[in-house]
């Protein structure tokens, strides 16, 4: 088997105490990526089996959940087929099943982009950075719900059933890879596809109990619609239940495109040799109070790295206190533009007149400021010096991943009025963005379980390149305190 799959990392264990009320059954249910790769290598089960597996169990549990946005089992044993007739195999993720988010494209499968106004598109072309993600060996079957453009934290969009969190399904599982994460979340697939552009690896990770690690902005081939934008924001990643999961996924996309200003991912297969790091701990908001809950995992979590002999220290909120106002008018620029992105990616198809009401809202709030919007970019992009900066003096940052638990179905409507949505998104995700500015590496890791069962993430950021040191405190975090724990 390749070196791209770490080696040193026991088969996890899953907690029966800790697992969603939405979960499928079988025997490859619980195999994680890494595991399901090496049964696949080591002749104990072959990639049919694992993909016919996956098939059913997509079919029970995703009308509950509503995760998938397109199943093409046919295509997905096509694909399979062909890599086995012609000796494609030795791919370090060979014959493991995932699906890819709907906002971005698959040669021959639709792609809404998580929106009524595509109609029916049907993809002509495979996007690069799911190319590397296909590279690695991982079979899709399929594509994952997903929001409009992923321009909300949750997958609520109109025109489309919600989906629904695994472990509550009242609950909302984030967004905007909503359907990657309800679907590994609830053991249907070992893995999937997923984008960052302001936290929509990381919202949903924490959601739904996962790991989701948000790359350095250009570690992986660079998504074609960020060319040419002032501030580069958008990540590609995965959402996986193992820690193993992510580095392997990382490692084996290295094998496509590595790019040489940083250091490589291959090797990195635990808690790395115990250099103390210097943590600096956050535990509050700039846009709103932090639910009581979260900051609790937050603090168990510290105490857990200072177990592991790392130093942390409680430090005042190290963000501009414009950045959550400069971002959302950045994030307003991208929703105008959507217009002229989805005539560039459907054609005379594309209705704009059906785009979600939040949409709108934002695209209105751009063109209401559009005399703040030099400002406003100005300041982005000082920030990555900013955080750079700060960085310097402590290798991570630790806080929370979302301000508040998942909320309930509803609570992020798209359809409510502008102010009142702004006012609950930056609530509930006042702390993602900023490493999407910066472009620098952040993780949620599902540190927790709130009183009421609900998961929790907890969030550590690095240096700009420095994404090893994230996957080596996630590892040492994964073994000694567990994932997943519920609360005292």
């Amino acid at each position: 088997m390749s070196d791209a799959v770490p080696t040193a990392v026991p088969d996890p264990v899953p907690d029966p105490d800790a697992r969603p009320r939405v979960v499928a059954d079988g025997p490859m249910a619980d195999w994680d990526a890494v595991g399901t790769a090496r049964r696949i290598t080591g002749g104990d089960v072959t990639a049919t089996e694992v993909l016919d597996a996956a098939l059913a169990r997509l079919a029970e549990v995703d009308t509950r959940i509503g995760g998938l946005f397109h199943l093409d089992g046919n295509r997905a044993h096509e694909v399979l087929a062909r890599r086995q007739r012609t000796g494609d195999t030795d791919r370090p993720l060979h014959g493991v099943p995932t699906a890819v988010k709907d906002l971005d494209q698959l040669a021959g499968m639709p792609t809404s982009f998580g929106s009524r106004a595509t109609a029916g598109h049907v993809s002509g072309r495979t996007d690069a950075p799911v190319r590397q993600f296909v590279d690695t060996g991982l079979i899709a079957v399929g594509k994952s719900a997903a929001p409009e453009f992923g321009m909300t934290a949750t997958g609520e969009g109109l025109g489309f059933a919600p989906t629904r969190n695994p472990w509550d399904p009242q609950h909302t599982v984030g967004g905007s890879s909503s359907g990657a994460a309800a679907l590994v979340a609830a053991r249907a697939l070992p893995i999937a596809h997923a984008v960052d552009g302001g936290g929509s690896i990381r919202i949903p990770a924490a959601c739904a109990g996962l790991v989701g690690l948000k790359p350095t902005y250009g570690r992986l081939v660079e998504d074609e619609d960020m060319r040419g934008l002032p501030v580069k924001v958008v990540s590609h990643g995965v959402v996986t239940r193992s820690v193993r999961d992510t580095a392997a996924f990382l490692a084996a996309a290295e094998r496509t495109f590595r790019n040489p200003t940083m250091p490589s991912i291959a090797g990195v297969d635990g808690p790395g040799l115990g250099s103390m790091r210097r943590v600096a701990m956050i535990t509050e908001s700039a846009t709103g109070p932090v639910d009581g809950e979260v900051l609790e995992a937050v603090e168990r979590t510290g105490a857990a790295l200072e177990t592991l002999g790392h130093r942390v220290e409680p430090v005042v909120l190290p963000f501009p206190s414009t950045l959550a106002e400069d971002f959302l008018l950045y994030w307003g620029a991208l929703a105008q533009g959507v217009t002229v992105t989805g005539y560039a990616k459907v054609g005379r198809a594309f209705a704009p007149e059906q785009l979600d009401p939040w949409t709108r809202g934002l695209a209105g709030h751009f063109r209401s400021n559009l005399h703040r919007f030099p400002g406003a970019i100005r300041r982005l992009r000082a920030f990555r010096h900013d955080y750079a900066t700060f960085t310097e003096r402590y290798h991570v940052v630790l806080g929370p991943t979302l301000g508040t638990l998942p909320p309930e179905l509803g609570w992020l409507s798209v359809e409510l009025p502008f102010e009142d949505y702004r006012e609950r998104v930056e609530r509930f995700v006042p702390f993602t963005p900023a490493w999407n500015v910066s472009g620098a590496p952040a993780v949620s890791l599902p540190m927790a379980l709130s009183r009421s069962g609900l998961p929790i993430g907890v969030h550590l950021g690095a240096a700009h390149g420095d994404d090893r040191t994230l996957l080596e405190l996630a590892f040492a975090l994964e073994a000694s305190a567990g994932f997943n724990r519920p609360l005292g």
